[in-house]
């Protein structure tokens, strides 16, 4: 499903941002979950799974870019945030 998602996002099916606002965290967790499986099975495929791999890179990215997630500054919130 993500290596699907991902061909959609790089060619622009998909918007990026709209993608990973939402689902940041989820390709996260399968990226990490699945990153050792899929680099065994490259062994004998080694281009299994490539948009997947560029989505987890993407994903990492927009991690790195909003540490503090994406929730918009001038909007009131709901629960706010314990200092860390």
């Amino acid at each position: 499903m993500y290596n699907h998602i991902g061909s959609f996002v790089r060619n622009g099916l998909i918007d990026e941002h709209i993608y990973l606002q939402t689902e940041w965290y989820n390709v996260s967790l399968y990226w990490g979950l699945l990153g050792e499986v899929i680099e065994h099975a490259r062994q004998n495929r080694p281009f299994l799974f490539e948009n997947f791999e560029w989505l987890a890179a993407r994903t990492q990215r927009w991690i790195g870019e909003h540490p503090h997630g994406d929730y918009p500054t001038d909007q009131p919130r709901m629960l706010v945030p314990k200092a860390s």
